[in-house]
């Protein structure tokens, strides 16, 4: 029989929620075949126990015993090895994550999208009952995210743990830490979608069980960043920034004995500009969806109306309101923007 979804469910010890779990799953994805797919990492609370029960009872259902912990990325490779679906799910055991979703999650892949992510942070999502240290955690993670691994970019959620995907693109698909809990992470930084869409929906609150968000959690999710993060690529991104500088002033020194100053200065930059994007182009960024006119007008544009305006803007800033050092002032407002440059150079001039 055609599998359409492959529903991937890690557990530990979550024996309070399984019965919900599979009858609001049930109910709705009733006409549409599916299949779900515990991975167990050794409960010991009688889920396993449950799970087998529906097994039974439910041919669609099938668990995975891995008797310890292994993690969750791992968890969700196990699942997919074990998957028959044309587009797997990860969601979670504490209903957290509505299974009404599911069938607007699949409509929106019939509708031609690869990636279809579970938002908590668009326009009609909703979270239930959170304090602010919670909200300022997440939040935090999702800004580092955006500037370590400006693939994120646009997306709102991309730590969110309810997700659908095409299954054919997980063919080579490897996960940067089995141990880490944000594989939608990996997916957006190391997988080749062309299509992605996020729908909104309410995190609900936990019923029963205890939340595992906790210091190893914030731990592991820093150590995924560290090994997703293409550092060799951010070395030659700034190498070619500094010999852009260099570009910059021996322009400015050729091209001040025929003009005047604000002239020299503007074609300096200009010179500067493309020599940075010809060097960027040629040996930085290999992945290149977008055409070579559009890269460097998009490039251009990114440096011109963005970056720029912001480094004047800090310097005097930092200069004139705090009354830092003019030399300091203006050494921190390169940095900001040579940070603006990598986010949206990477991001959006050769993002996905």
């Amino acid at each position: 029989m055609n599998i359409d979804i492959s529903i991937i469910i890690p557990t530990l010890n979550e024996k309070e929620n399984i019965n919900e779990l599979v009858k609001r799953i049930r109910e709705s994805l009733n006409d549409i075949k599916y299949e779900i797919i515990f991975v167990d990492d050794g409960s010991k609370d009688g889920t396993i126990e449950e799970i087998e029960k529906l097994e039974i009872k439910y041919k669609n259902i099938k668990i995975i015993e891995r008797g310890y912990r292994k993690g969750l990325s791992s968890a969700f490779l196990d699942g997919v090895k074990h998957s028959n679906g044309k587009y797997i799910v990860l969601m979670d055991a504490d209903l957290q994550h509505p299974p009404e979703l599911l069938r607007k999650m699949y409509e929106k892949a019939l509708e031609g999208y690869d990636l279809v992510i579970a938002s908590r942070y668009i326009k009609g999502s909703k979270i239930e009952n959170w304090n602010i240290i919670r909200e300022f955690i997440s939040k935090t993670a999702i800004f580092i995210a955006y500037i370590f691994l400006p693939e994120t970019l646009k997306v709102k959620d991309p730590l969110s743990g309810y997700f659908l995907i095409k299954k054919d693109l997980l063919n080579n698909f490897k996960i940067s830490d089995p141990f880490s809990y944000k594989v939608l992470l990996d997916i957006l930084v190391k997988v080749n979608y062309n299509k992605l869409i996020e729908i909104p929906y309410t995190f609900k609150e936990r019923k029963h069980g205890k939340s595992k968000l906790g210091k190893r959690i914030i731990f592991s999710y820093l150590k995924q960043v560290f090994l997703l993060f293409n550092i060799s690529q951010f070395i030659k991104f700034y190498l070619v920034g500094l010999s852009g500088i260099v570009i910059n002033l021996l322009s400015l020194y050729l091209l001040i004995f025929y003009f005047p100053f604000y002239i020299s200065s503007f074609l300096a930059i200009l010179i500067s500009i493309i020599w940075n994007f010809i060097l960027n182009d040629l040996f930085v960024f290999k992945i290149k969806k977008r055409k070579l006119l559009e890269r460097f007008l998009l490039f251009f544009g990114g440096r011109g109306l963005l970056s720029k305006p912001v480094q004047y803007l800090s310097a005097l800033l930092f200069y004139y309101i705090f009354g830092i050092n003019y030399l300091i002032s203006q050494l921190i407002a390169i940095f900001i923007a040579a940070i603006i440059n990598w986010v949206f150079t990477k991001g959006i001039v050769y993002g996905k």
